[in-house]
């Protein structure tokens, strides 16, 4: 029986190791930019937002309920309707699929994603206006219009 002697580069191993972490990191990073383009939603709950003031909770008194859902291609309602300083609570459809199933609007600070449970966001427009958002790939297309 012959005595078969492997050598490893240490050097080369650990280059290929360090790459790979590099390639990890760099992946992490890309699906967190594509999952959270504004960031991981962690605003403070009463902290003015631009154009919305986010709320911890359900507001007492007159809400607006809004439920955002898909055709697959582009979001319903279309145009959302809002009236400037009510409360709003807006759902994402947990049935949304595919790529809409995450949207955000950067004008208008919010983003949601379809989960399984509750997808809910407590917010009060502050600001009138057109507020366009869409999923993060920038195909599926919605209108939120503050009135």
């Amino acid at each position: 029986m012959e005595d078969d002697n492997i050598e490893f580069d240490t050097g080369k191993v650990v280059k290929i190791i360090a790459m790979v972490i590099v390639i990890a990191l760099v992946g992490y990073a890309a699906f967190k930019m594509v999952t959270y383009p504004l960031g991981t939603p962690t605003a403070r709950a009463g902290a003015p937002q631009g154009p919305i003031e986010k709320l911890a909770g359900l507001p007492a008194g007159d809400i607006q309920e809004i439920t955002i859902k898909s055709n697959g291609e582009n979001y319903q309602p279309s145009p959302i309707r809002m009236k400037v300083d009510v409360p709003v609570e807006l759902t994402t459809d947990p049935s949304i699929r595919g790529c809409t199933r995450d949207w955000y609007s950067p004008k208008l600070g919010l983003q949601g994603t379809a989960t399984l449970g509750k997808n809910i966001q407590y917010f009060i427009p502050k600001i009138k206006g057109t507020y366009p958002f869409s999923c993060t790939m920038n195909m599926g297309k919605g209108t939120f219009i503050v009135e």
